[in-house]
């Protein structure tokens, strides 16, 4: 491991071979049980054996080779050499996962794309993500989903901030990651100060008496 000393890196080496000990141990079982059972096959003895050609071919008893014989593995043994059952996989299966992904990134591509374009404005996503305070609503979206999040955390520095949707669920972002989503109009700050603002504008408009005298 690159930067790091022996000694640092021994524990992990020692630890290594431990998870690989099971392995090896069976392999050099395997290949003293396969040279074992891997020795030539003695001729027969016969009556007359001193009577046959030794250039004579072999019979085909002879030729046929002898199966050597597997190690047995029980389940203990498997698990503990980190051996894991695999089903078979079809043709089909593998055509429809690779279609699933490729319309999964070309709908993420066109949800950033059309967002990029309602963005009629140029965006500042750092003054976007300045003028965030604790308590402010912004609309997310996370894994292709909308969801209405309040910023209730940001470190002093301006550097991690946590949001909570519904249910109490957790988005913490770095800053890096906010002023991105921002960019890409996939956080949204809810501007609630501007609504209220001008309805208490109107309000106060509505209210207020015509200067205007009143016909005689």
């Amino acid at each position: 491991m690159l930067g790091q000393s022996r000694e640092e890196t021994k524990p992990f080496f020692d630890a290594l071979m431990r998870l690989h000990e099971p392995v090896l141990g069976l392999r050099r079982a395997r290949t003293r049980n396969d040279a074992s059972t891997s020795d030539p096959v003695p001729l027969e003895s016969s009556s007359m054996s001193m009577d046959l050609d030794e250039t004579l071919p072999a019979t085909p008893e002879q030729r046929k080779p002898r199966q050597s014989g597997q190690p047995w593995l029980g389940r203990r043994e498997l698990d503990a050499a980190g051996f894991e059952d695999t089903l078979p996989t079809d043709y089909a299966d593998l055509v429809e996962s690779q279609a699933a992904a490729q319309a999964h990134q070309a709908d993420e591509q066109a949800m950033v794309e059309a967002a990029q374009r309602d963005s009629a404005e140029a965006i500042d996503p750092s003054a976007v993500l300045a003028a965030l305070r604790e308590g402010d609503w912004v609309d997310l979206n996370s894994r292709r989903e909308w969801l209405r999040a309040q910023l209730i955390w940001a470190s002093s520095k301006g550097t991690l901030f946590m949001f909570v949707s519904r249910g109490g669920r957790p988005h913490s972002m770095t800053k890096r990651s906010c002023e991105r989503l921002i960019a890409n109009r996939l956080l949204r700050p809810i501007e609630s100060r501007g609504v209220v603002q001008k309805a208490i504008t109107a309000m106060a408009r509505d209210a207020t008496p015509s200067s205007e005298p009143e016909p005689a």
